[in-house]
């Protein structure tokens, strides 16, 4: 270690003016590099449950989530460095011209993107959120491009959203045009079958028949039994004119039952137990039809409505957390640190090659002659 002080101590001139020299060209070198700062913006990413009508309107059981998981938060990095994304801060800002980049030469648009991205940065904290950084030397436009970026970063994803939206709200008018055109048709068929058999109602058409069946039967029966009782006892005054009378209003009766039954339908009403029978299950089954076909219809518009209202809605896809503010302190160059590293590296450079040139020195180099 003495040794090697006092080699160096020898060398003191040499060494001294080296490494002042070295100070003094970086501290030069350091004042001219220019001064860049950095404006940055924090944000969260949002969850699509918000842009989930059953979500938003609480036409769901489960829970709605404000904030984004790692899927959400993947969708926003990928968005912040897409095309879409750095090509609208170059147009915007006119950065060709910025960065001094001929703009009509062949790899200009490759050059002032690898620009572009050297400066700008966007990372995920400790705690989820996104930061997203740009450095410039003008600091007002650094904070504008942060800020345009995280706004840009948002329309990327909240048009992707959008987008998928608006074709499945098309699916959906495509799909109630076709259910409302199958519903014409269903309604048509019913139409004509309930016309054809006169069934309009079912349930209660069944019952009133069975009721006046069941009259026209009990009628009959009475007024055959006094018919015979008037037949049996013709000394009854009036009984000839009981007997016609009665007569008349069974055979009345029994057409009445036998059009109702369908046994006789000569002349008669279609609306009998018979044609009932035949079209009451046409009926139903066009009836039963035609009401799901309708709830199906109403149910799709419904959700379209639902859909149409979260279209409506104005709602992001990042939950700003820091606004990108004007920095007031350079990001770099750190120029104190850059002349003490090159005061340092010449420094222990100069002394390497005087240990060096010592060295070979005192070596025996008669070895090498001839």
């Amino acid at each position: 270690m003495i040794s090697l002080i006092r080699t160096l101590h020898a060398w003191r001139k040499p060494l001294l003016l080296i490494t002042v020299g070295a100070a003094v060209i970086s501290a030069v070198i350091s004042l001219l590099i220019p001064e860049y700062y950095r404006a940055s913006t924090v944000f969260y990413a949002a969850s699509q449950d918000l842009f989930k009508p059953q979500k938003v309107f609480g036409y769901t059981q489960s829970d709605m989530y404000y904030y984004g998981g790692n899927e959400d938060i993947e969708r926003l990095l990928t968005a912040a460095t897409s095309h879409e994304v750095i090509g609208h801060l170059i147009d915007e800002f006119n950065l060709y011209d910025h960065y001094r980049i001929k703009k009509g030469s062949e790899k200009a648009a490759y050059r002032v993107q690898q620009r572009l991205l050297d400066l700008y940065k966007i990372t995920r904290t400790k705690y989820d959120a996104l930061e997203l950084s740009i450095e410039d030397k003008d600091r007002e436009l650094a904070a504008q491009m942060a800020k345009r970026a995280r706004e840009k970063i948002n329309d990327v994803i909240t048009g992707v959203i959008r987008g998928s939206q608006q074709d499945l709200i098309l699916s959906y008018h495509g799909a109630i045009a076709s259910k409302e055109q199958a519903l014409n048709a269903i309604e048509d068929s019913l139409r004509k079958f309930q016309g054809a058999y006169g069934i309009y109602n079912p349930e209660a058409q069944s019952e009133y028949l069975a009721t006046l069946v069941t009259s026209v039967e009990t009628r009959l029966v009475r007024e055959r039994a006094m018919l015979k009782s008037y037949k049996g006892n013709r000394s009854i005054q009036g009984a000839a004119d009981s007997i016609g009378h009665l007569t008349a209003s069974i055979a009345g009766l029994e057409q009445q039952r036998n059009l109702l039954t369908g046994v006789d339908t000569i002349g008669g009403s279609p609306y009998n137990f018979k044609r009932f029978a035949e079209g009451m299950g046409r009926v139903e089954l066009y009836d039963d039809a035609y009401r799901k076909g309708v709830n199906a219809l109403n149910l799709d518009r419904e959700i379209l409505k639902q859909m149409d209202a979260a279209v409506a809605l104005d709602v992001t896809a990042v939950h700003l957390i820091e606004e990108a503010a004007v920095p007031v302190v350079r990001s770099r160059p750190h120029r104190s640190l850059l002349v003490l590293a090159a005061t340092f590296t010449a420094f222990i450079f100069t002394a390497l090659g005087i240990l060096l040139i010592e060295s070979t020195r005192s070596q025996d180099w008669t070895f090498l002659k001839w």
